[in-house]
């Protein structure tokens, strides 16, 4: 199946794509497309932060939704899912 990933801010810039397509196996979830993702950029350290810790230092949304909001890292992707990978955002 093909899921389509999109970058933003900084993020698009160290991975030289606004967006692309992967193909993954039908049993995909977030957590193994991230996996897949930053070796295929070379972004992983901007992907999961340096210290391996349950908070990522990006947010990432799948068809629109935020994964903290679904199931992490095991939420599962399907045919055409769309991943959007944001860098943190701060403010004041």
């Amino acid at each position: 199946m093909n899921v389509k990933v999109s970058y933003f801010g900084h993020l698009r810039e160290v991975a030289g794509v606004k967006e692309e397509e992967f193909e993954v196996d039908e049993r995909c979830v977030v957590g193994d497309l991230l996996e897949e993702v930053g070796e295929a950029r070379g972004i992983a350290r901007e992907i999961f932060g340096e210290d391996p810790s349950p908070e990522m230092p990006i947010n990432v949304l799948v068809n629109g939704r935020n994964i903290r909001y679904l199931k992490g890292l095991d939420t599962p992707l399907s045919d055409g899912s769309r991943v959007a990978l944001f860098p943190p955002t701060g403010g004041g």
